[in-house]
């Protein structure tokens, strides 16, 4: 008879028992990983700074994945929808941009010239002792600031122009002046633009322009590390830094940046982080009496690097660039991948933000004429988008069944007759030279998207004060969900977004010759479909669009021989001598490099890769943007500003500034709703557009988004009220 002692008798079942406990572990571990992944996935973000998903995560999130699909079900289309849907027509103020009331198109080129100058960027901060006039910056990136921020208004963060092939990127708190006003003229300024000092029109130019008023920093963020490179790529996990950073705010009212690094799944992709940890003068900016305007016990979406990614994993290309982000409401968030596919090739592109980037991308492009060539870019699909569920992980693919393409079909691009006397009327013969991919030299360009977005509310600020404007937030909240990809018997929304996207054109060599700019607009509510985009591409007022000689950018419209003469080897505007602008007076000039260009010497190519609202003080914002608790306190007020029919904006910046600090009787609750409304937008309001010149310089455009917005062309299955809006 075996015999065991009473301490040993327990050992046997014990471990017994312990297999069990833990077979059982694993089996809840197979069972139901989300919350595992998830914790684990926190802890390494703690740890390391930087997101990396485990294996585990890649299966939780993969769109094959049985625990995925029963939380996230694909989109069904019952057999009523899948013959017809029923879309409802675009709103009415949106067909009002249909129209083209501001700009002059150009008959031989066809482009659409706003009067808008580019204005000079300088990262010389005042009080400089001494700088280094070699230093030049390009392709900046632009947010505005709370109006609890005082005299600066906005963050700039541009790259660097590197004797080698490393990227750099600076950031910097900023603001805009304008030159005084001569001869005794009456002088109305927006908001955020102040009186410019001598100094100030020393670095920038007579213009004005857009000045640090802090020592620039370098954007310290950690490489990535890239699963495989190959070919004409091979190269790019060695070029130290980041690419083409965007900077926008949030749905939450988040400052974030979006770049462009090497991917843990495949070559190059995109990561997202918080500016604040970055750039710790902006977190102080954003705090009022000691406190962060967002509650500390409300976590930070992207406080690590993380790496927003496609779903299915058999959707991802090696090669990801050029996304951009969306935010319809508070809670969600969206991520547009692609614009267009099936038939149309996209072209390679280097990693420039778009541009040729020649101080990068030199091992790329070498290694793409004596080596092999670069993976094509996935294109089949069409439009693709999806949305954010955490950690950088997206759903499925949402683009509506029933979306038709804006840029696969042909549209009648130019209208032969208008009665709008700023628009040339374009005969037949030559219109047809000039489509959706081709221009009126016949060269075929390939289209991507450029800016980050914002939202637009298509009402005036003065209508949103006297509730005359509801933007559908409740609405958008109902559609908001995964699957709502296509819907019935929905009404058109006052709220939509907007960006810049480019028809790129290349050489021989996939070089960028030029990028025209377009501005596209699409749904605020699902299914997002894209609404139009515009008409023509849109230059500013002294831009030089080329191949085309200075003759045929300028001819007849009013800004060629008749409106510009050269003087000095610059050009300039007629009537600036007798106004007293004549000195400095060179668009653009470099001030803070010794490369003093004339106008005929700068931009062969332009990009575009920053949009932002204007900077507001608070007297400017609506009810919704206030606070609604405030509405009562606050409604004197606005009858007062109501009155000046949205010209608040054009008051004297040290005026208003008396009137950006009374916080008291606002709640954290009320600032953060406040940064949430930062990127969105009234009609009647400014943007400022940033501008990179040649990869070597910048400036800004100011413009109402109305003009920029307008002369939009509809896309196939978007109709207008009374148009036939059944979708076969």
């Amino acid at each position: 008879m075996l015999y065991l002692p009473s301490a040993r008798r327990f050992i046997l079942p014990s471990v017994v028992c312990l297999i069990i406990l833990t077979l059982v572990h694993l089996i809840i571990q197979q069972l139901a990983p989300s919350r595992q992944s998830l914790v684990r996935a926190a802890q390494r973000t703690q740890r390391f700074g930087t997101y990396i998903p485990s294996q585990q995560d890649h299966v939780l999130f993969d769109q094959n994945n049985p625990t995925y699909l029963s939380s996230h079900p694909p989109f069904q289309r019952t057999e009523e929808q899948a013959t017809s849907t029923t879309f409802p027509p675009i709103h009415p103020r949106l067909a009002n941009l249909l129209q083209c009331p501001a700009g002059t198109l150009n008959p031989t080129t066809f482009h659409l010239r706003l009067p808008n100058p580019i204005l000079n960027i300088s990262m010389i901060p005042p009080s400089t002792p001494s700088h280094d006039p070699t230093l030049r910056f390009f392709n900046p990136a632009i947010i505005p600031l709370p109006h609890w921020s005082g005299k600066t208004t906005y963050v700039l963060v541009t790259r660097l122009v590197t004797a080698g092939h490393h990227q750099e990127s600076h950031i910097c708190l900023a603001d805009i002046c304008s030159p005084p006003s001569r001869k005794g003229q009456s002088q109305r300024l927006p908001a955020d633009v102040r009186i410019c000092t001598d100094d100030d029109l020393t670095i920038l130019g007579s213009q004005g322009g857009m000045r640090c008023t802090t020592p620039p920093h370098k954007i310290n963020i950690p490489s990535t590390p890239a699963h495989s490179c190959s070919g004409a790529w091979l190269a790019f996990p060695d070029i130290p830094g980041f690419h083409d950073p965007r900077v926008f705010w949030s749905g939450k009212g988040e400052p974030l940046i979006l770049i462009n690094s090497a991917s843990q799944y495949g070559c190059v992709g995109l990561w997202i982080v918080d500016l604040r940890p970055l750039f710790p003068e902006l977190g102080d900016l954003l705090k009022r009496e000691g406190r962060s305007v967002l509650d500390s016990s409300r976590a930070i979406s992207y406080g690590s690097l993380t790496e927003i990614t496609r779903n299915p994993s058999g959707s991802r290309s090696p090669v990801e660039k050029n996304w951009m982000l969306w935010f319809p409401n508070r809670e969600d968030a969206y991520v547009q991948f692609d614009l267009l596919g099936g038939g149309n090739s996209l072209s390679r592109d280097t990693l420039s933000g778009g541009s040729s980037n020649k101080n990068t991308t030199g091992i790329v492009h070498d290694e793409r004429r004596n080596g092999p060539k670069s993976p094509q870019r996935r294109t089949k699909g069409g439009r693709t988008f999806a949305k954010l569920i955490g950690n950088g992980y997206t759903t499925p693919n949402l683009t509506s069944p029933h979306e038709q393409s804006c840029f696969d079909t042909d549209f009648e691009h130019y209208p032969l007759q208008t009665d709008k006397p700023s628009i040339h009327p374009i005969s037949p013969i030559s219109s047809s030279k000039a489509n959706h991919t081709h221009d009126s030299l016949g060269q075929k360009g390939h289209w991507h998207q450029g800016s980050n977005s914002l939202r637009l509310i298509l009402c005036t600020r003065v209508e949103a004060r006297r509730g005359e404007c509801d933007e559908d937030d409740n609405n958008n909240r109902d559609h908001n969900t995964h699957n709502s990809t296509t819907s019935k018997s929905i009404t058109p929304s006052l709220s939509v977004h907007f960006a810049i996207i480019n028809r790129k054109f290349s050489n021989l060599m996939d070089l960028p010759l030029r990028y025209e700019r377009y501005i596209m607009v699409w749904e605020g509510k699902a299914p997002f479909r894209i609404l139009g985009v515009s008409r023509w591409p849109i230059v500013w007022r002294d831009e030089w669009v080329r191949p085309w000689s200075f003759d045929e950018n300028f001819r007849g419209d009013g800004h060629g021989r008749q409106g510009f003469e050269r003087k000095n080897g610059s050009m300039r505007r007629r009537g600036d001598e007798e106004d007293g602008n004549w000195e400095k007076q060179d668009t653009l000039r470099d001030s803070d490099s010794e490369y003093a260009y004339a106008y005929h010497q700068y931009a062969s190519f332009t990009y575009t890769p920053s949009l932002a609202w204007s900077w507001m003080p608070h007297s400017s914002g609506t009810a919704f943007e206030k606070g609604r608790r405030h509405e009562d306190q606050d409604q004197d007020q606005d009858q007062d500003q109501d009155q000046d029919q949205d010209q608040d904006q054009d008051q004297n910046h040290d005026q208003e500034s008396s009137n950006t600090h009374h916080t008291n009787q606002f709640q954290p609750e009320d600032d953060a709703l406040y940064l949430s409304r930062l990127g969105t937008g009234y009609l009647g309001d400014d943007v400022l557009v940033g501008v990179g010149l040649d990869d070597v310089k910048q400036g800004f455009v100011r413009v109402k988004v109305d003009d920029l917005i307008s002369c939009l062309r509809l896309c196939p299955g978007i109709k207008k009220k009374g148009e036939e809006v059944i979708d076969e």
